[in-house]
């Protein structure tokens, strides 16, 4: 059995360089080596105002904790926080994704989930001002320009087909 607890293959070639002889079971399954440790997870300061618990275990390729196809940080989640509503996404406030710490977890709408990343240009904040410069008469050009965005950013803006609120005309 692997370290992790599931079952492993049975050889059935014999392989002396490795010590495989046919009908005797591996020992670990391939990738689990990590996974001996009885911690899941280390305590680590990253930056964030409380330490992360950073998942030792394995990992998907984007530096998500996984543990047989799951997500950890979800688990985590519901662990806390009872089951993450339908249309939710979990977002690291600590912006880790190895983090399985629930305080670091909270649940976002996919649109909001996709604004806190790092390439968002926008805040609510922001768009608040925008939405207040174009009640004012001033270009959509013009406010494009000085928030770095397109003027089609702002015209969606003023449609009210992003940044769900109300449209103005």
């Amino acid at each position: 059995m692997c370290g992790c607890g599931m079952a492993t293959k049975v050889w059935t070639k014999l392989d002396r360089t490795y010590g495989r002889c046919p009908g005797n079971h591996a020992r670990y399954i391939n990738g689990h080596n990590r996974r001996i440790s009885g911690s899941e997870y280390r305590i680590e300061d990253r930056g964030f105002s409380t330490p992360c618990w950073i998942w030792v275990r394995g990992h998907s390729g984007g530096g998500y904790a996984v543990n047989h196809n799951s997500k950890m940080h979800r688990v985590y989640y519901e662990r806390a926080n009872g089951p993450i509503p339908d249309g939710m996404a979990v977002h690291h406030l600590c912006h880790q994704p190895g983090c399985v710490n629930p305080e670091h977890l909270q649940a976002l709408t996919m649109t909001d989930h996709v604004r806190t990343f790092s390439t968002t240009k926008l805040t609510v904040e922001g768009v608040a001002e925008i939405r207040n410069l174009l009640l004012l008469g001033e270009s959509r050009s013009s406010i494009a320009d000085s928030f770095g965005v397109t003027k089609g950013c702002i015209d969606q803006i003023a449609a009210g087909r992003n940044w769900t609120t109300p449209a103005l005309v």
